[in-house]
């Protein structure tokens, strides 16, 4: 059974979209990244010795050549839809995942707590799951790639029955998440100077890993993958740049398509992108439209009419596209004392419930993962709320206040909060 997520340093610091209304610095300078071009790999177990033009790996993790086009079929989708066009691979209907947290470790009643929260998810109906991991997770140095957390991820959610989703962190949030190499040895959050993120070397390498973890997905049956989580975050101040972001998702979507036709690719954007023209694009090059849906508004206060309206606005957004919530959350305030946020149990337990219930009716709205299952940490929140540099105090107390009560559950102790219920109610409607 899956009992939580792997442990990340870096805590996935605004995967989540809690830090919309701080935008970076600067942003990324799109036009830049370091040489390189496929390297060959080290043929140690768990990793791969391939080029991106001689072969795939096993879908183990190790390494046997195999003919790269993947998929036997002829570019028909098995399904009936078209090839490589929206989800084919998720089941018929609509979906409720979740993402249990991001805590290194819990307290011994919660850890229970959650496993038993888990197995009544799955007992209710969950039947989808969602994989998280980078680039640089999975190409540890330049062309040796590893697949092995990736497997071992899988693994885990087709155990328990769930049909996957993954996300290749590239670009994530404020952060680049690409192998060190592709980076700026003084400025990490850009890439390498000379090269932009749809210049063939970057395209190249990251060709290279698909042509390792596509055949890991495709045997796993997973439904699509999203190859970068709001890039929008980064450009906020500038917007030069995104279009060679498109054109990396135009030339990930492309290679994927020639390894597995009903893998869908998208990236992650955020509902608060609504109508900007960045979103469009993205979209444009998409199979299907992959949203990060809070019910706090850009200054972090909680939205009542987030469920019904925002949602329905970003519904519209996404055009004909079926849509997945790869995240979807609101925070519940603290139990003492007054939120900083307006947030309450029940304004939480009733956001669950409005995209529940549009779930139910919305035929493209087809899955959303809760975030999430269990608040962060005080030891979490601390390393998070330590990398916030010039924001205001109220921002602060406010972002601390939703990582701290962002669960369905309490992390010192893992006793549900009305959310659940709801969320169970949601699944059981499906």
């Amino acid at each position: 059974m899956m009992g939580s997520n792997p442990p990340r340093l870096r805590l996935l610091f605004l995967a989540s979209g809690l830090l919309a209304a701080c935008a970076s610095d600067g942003g990324v300078d799109a036009s830049t990244t370091s040489s390189g071009g496929v390297a060959e790999t080290t043929g140690t177990a768990g990793t791969a010795e391939s080029d991106a033009s001689s072969g795939a790996p096993a879908t183990d993790g190790t390494s046997e050549a195999v003919d790269s086009s993947g998929d036997s079929s002829d570019g028909t989708s098995t399904t009936g839809e078209p090839a490589g066009a929206g989800i084919p691979r998720l089941p018929e209907g609509n979906h409720l995942g979740m993402i249990i947290g991001f805590n290194p470790t819990l307290p011994p009643a919660t850890a229970t707590a959650v496993d038993a929260a888990w197995t009544e998810a799955i007992a209710r109906g969950m039947d989808v799951g969602r994989v998280q991991i980078s680039w640089a997770e999975l190409e540890p140095s330049p062309g040796r790639i590893d697949v092995s957390p990736l497997v071992e991820e899988l693994d885990a959610l087709v155990a328990d029955g769930l049909t996957p989703m993954v996300l290749i962190e590239t670009l994530d949030s404020d952060s680049l998440e690409l192998p060190p190499d592709l980076l700026d040895p003084d400025d990490p959050i850009r890439l390498a100077p000379g090269l932009a993120f749809d210049d063939a070397t970057v395209t190249g390498r990251f060709a290279a890993l698909l042509d390792v973890a596509v055949p890991v997905m495709t045997e796993r049956g997973v439904f699509g993958v999203s190859v970068a989580n709001e890039p929008g975050t980064l450009f906020e101040r500038d917007t030069s740049g995104t279009d060679a972001v498109v054109g990396f998702l135009e030339a990930a979507r492309s290679h994927i398509r020639t390894l597995d036709p009903e893998l869908g690719v998208t990236m992650t954007m955020r509902e608060v992108e609504v109508g900007t023209p960045f979103l469009a694009s993205v979209l444009g090059a998409s199979d299907f439209a992959s949203m990060n849906f809070y019910c706090a508004l850009p200054d972090l206060t909680v939205d009542a009419t987030a469920g019904t309206v925002r949602l329905a606005a970003m519904m519209d957004a996404t055009g004909d596209l079926d849509v997945v919530l790869q995240e979807l959350g609101c925070p519940a305030g603290p139990d003492d004392g007054v939120s900083t946020l307006g947030a309450t149990e029940a304004l939480q337990a009733g956001f669950y419930a409005d995209v529940g219930a549009a779930l139910a009716v919305e035929p493209r709205l087809r899955a959303a993962f809760a975030f999430q299952l269990v608040d962060w940490s005080p030891e979490a929140i601390e390393l998070l709320e330590s990398s916030i540099q010039d924001a205001p105090q109220w921002f602060i107390d406010r972002f601390v206040e939703s990582l701290a009560t962002m669960g369905m559950r309490r992390y010192a102790d893992g006793t549900p909060r009305p959310a659940w219920t709801a969320w169970l109610e949601a699944q059981d409607a499906l």
